[in-house]
């Protein structure tokens, strides 16, 4: 399983409204899609918070699943990302 270090693009992907939009539809946060997003790709995400509220609903994404039609809106997202394959080689 790779890891998503900055899997919600540091809050920059929590306004799109697309995702705003696939979040509406489960009851759940920009975040919890994102992640849930990352997590049916295998991927391991590596949300960074200190707020208690956030850490808890970080977790809150296994009582629901993206529908293949929402994984393939999602996966059509283009420019809100940035796959990088060497962490040495990224620019935060």
């Amino acid at each position: 399983m790779s890891e998503a270090y900055s899997p919600l693009g540091t809050g920059g992907l929590l306004g799109n409204e697309t995702i705003k939009e696939v979040g509406a539809k489960y009851g759940k946060s920009s975040a919890q899609v994102l992640i849930r997003w990352f997590l049916q790709h295998s991927f391991l995400p590596l949300p960074k918070s200190v707020h208690p509220d956030y850490i808890k609903a970080n977790a809150e994404v296994f009582d629901f699943a993206l529908t293949a039609d929402d994984m393939a809106k999602l996966d059509g997202l283009q420019g809100i990302g940035q796959p990088i394959l060497d962490s040495d080689q990224a620019e935060f």
